[in-house]
């Protein structure tokens, strides 16, 4: 969604049919390798191994699925580049890698136009991003990541993300260490941003820009990050159901006698701490967790709460590790174990500057029904601390359950821009042909400052694109004959023409085109 290319996800059921009776009735003792310590009631001994999550390799085919040029891949394990996928003629020894991953990190720093040239830094500054927003703690120097080096076009390196089961935890773990500092969850090409200022500040607007188009709406139909996690849960958890894959998942893997752990015999319960420990703990409300940066607990719901959790209180905690959801009247530190709003709140933490230009107001100035030959918009005047050099307007299709517009199964998000334009006014007007009649849209703008500082978007304006403005048609009789020889038909443009007895000839046309006058000047269409 963002433009980084990452691979595609899907779930899928497991069973492994291997004794006579697939699912053994319930009060039957069943002798099965799946317990070590004797028989297990027919209930634990089906073949059911629960729901599965299938990822995308990364190789060739990944390229050629998103149309993106050929290129060498390489998976980043050990601080060394495993080859994926080579084009031909390239050397076979991951020499391009060796030479790339050595002069990130030579001890005479690269130049800010080394780094332009040899890596996609657009493309980095939305990997790191978009890794703080989700809290993506494990990623480090070498490890747990790809790079895709385009060889056949530019020449440069892209991030590709790899390796996600650590996210939204609130503290730090894996990092590397950059001219002598270490850094939580980044790899070593962090560098490009720690050593030249020009590049942290496209970052700083790139990390903003995240903020306002996938962080700042939590709501299930709101076109962002909320959305996006209501999508995936409903395909494991669909609205109205009991019967689904999640509740079937807590009732594996907290009663069957395969789990890991040990359950209490007065709560329930599973050992509260450690990730291996799985008997008990499915949608355990509090859980204790220790990472290198330190312990913290996982609180589902709100604070206190020891209940029953459902799903929907997990779908909650990661929208609201993502979103504005930290406390106002607190102040906010990176590895403070608080998962309120963490990953939004550090992601404003490195995009913090006090020179940027004021989030402008956007206003609607079209006709009623916002009408699609007649979108129109005016931003507030701009205010920063350098002159302005330029304003940037876009529009950008939002759909989901209960939008108008919505087709099923085809849910769009903000981030993905169906228009954008720039310019020095205050007012625009948007092509028709950048919308759809019936379907949703938000409108933003921000503004540049003439040191490359972009504002925030601005809150956005969501509209429903109505039919075109009626039209009147104005038909001259440029000539002195009667009405009947008016018109004379010279061509035809898909148009049927039906000439009806009296003194006038009715012309039924699709187009209103191909017809001029008999005394018309000039070849005009009457």
């Amino acid at each position: 969604l963002a433009g980084v290319p990452s691979p595609s996800a899907h779930y899928y059921q497991f069973r492994v049919i291997r004794d006579a009776a697939e699912a053994p009735a319930t009060g039957t003792n069943v002798s099965n390798p799946i317990s070590t310590s004797g028989p297990v009631d027919g209930q634990y001994a089906g073949d059911l191994w629960g729901t599965y999550l299938a990822i995308e390799r990364i190789k060739g085919g990944f390229l050629d699925s998103r149309g993106l040029p050929d290129g060498n891949i390489y998976k980043i394990e050990g601080n060394g580049g495993e080859i994926e996928n080579l084009v031909p003629g390239q050397p076979a020894d991951g020499s391009d890698w060796t030479a790339f991953r050595d002069a990130s990190n030579a001890g005479t720093a690269p130049t800010e136009t080394w780094w332009r040239e040899n890596m996609d830094m657009d493309a980095y500054y939305t990997f790191h991003a978009v890794n703080r927003l989700i809290g993506n703690i494990d990623l480090r120097k070498g490890e747990n990541h790809f790079f895709y080096h385009r060889v056949t076009t530019d020449n440069r390196w892209v991030p590709i993300p790899w390796d996600m089961d650590m996210m939204y935890v609130p503290k730090s773990h894996q990092g590397t260490t950059i001219n002598g500092t270490f850094y939580p969850g980044v790899i070593d090409q962090h560098r490009s941003i720690l050593d030249h200022p020009n590049l942290a500040r496209e970052y700083r607007n790139r990390a903003r820009e995240i903020l306002d188009l996938m962080g700042s709406d939590g709501t299930r139909a709101g076109g962002q990050i909320g959305q996006l996690i209501d999508e995936f849960a409903q395909i494991v958890s669909p609205d109205g159901t009991t019967d689904n894959l999640v509740n079937v998942e807590a009732a594996l893997w907290n009663l069957h006698p395969r789990a890991r752990g040990s359950v209490s015999g007065s709560t329930g319960l599973g050992d509260p701490s450690g990730e291996g420990n799985h008997r008990g703990n499915f949608f355990r409300p509090v859980f204790y967790d220790g990472r290198f940066g330190g312990s913290w607990t996982r609180q589902l719901r709100a604070p206190g709460f020891n209940g029953t959790p459902v799903h929907r209180d997990f779908v909650d905690y990661f929208t609201g590790y993502a979103t504005n959801t930290f406390p106002a009247n607190q102040t906010w530190a990176v590895n403070n174990g608080d998962a309120r709003g963490y990953g939004y709140q550090y992601l404003v933490f490195e995009s913090a500057d006090a020179s940027i230009p004021q989030k402008p107001v956007i206003s609607y100035t079209g006709g009623e029904s916002h009408p699609v030959d007649g979108l129109t918009f005016s931003s507030s005047a701009y205010s920063g601390v350098s002159p302005h050099a330029s304003s940037q307007w876009r529009i950008a299709e939002i759909s989901a359950p209960g939008i108008p517009g919505y087709v099923a199964n085809q849910r769009k998000y903000e981030i993905t821009a169906s228009w954008t334009g720039d310019g020095t006014g205050s007012t625009v007007e948007i092509p028709p042909s950048a919308v759809s009649v019936g379907k949703t849209y938000r409108a933003r703008v921000r503004h540049l400052d003439s040191t490359g500082r972009w504002s925030h978007w601005s809150a956005p304006l969501q509209f429903v694109v109505g039919n075109e403005a009626a039209r009147v048609a104005h038909y001259w009789n440029f000539n002195a004959a009667s009405l009947a020889n008016a018109l004379v038909p010279v061509v035809g443009v898909d148009s049927a023409i039906i000439t009806t007895p009296g003194a006038t000839t009715e012309f039924i046309t699709g187009t209103d085109q191909g017809f001029v006058a008999q005394n018309a000047r000039y070849g005009s269409p009457a």
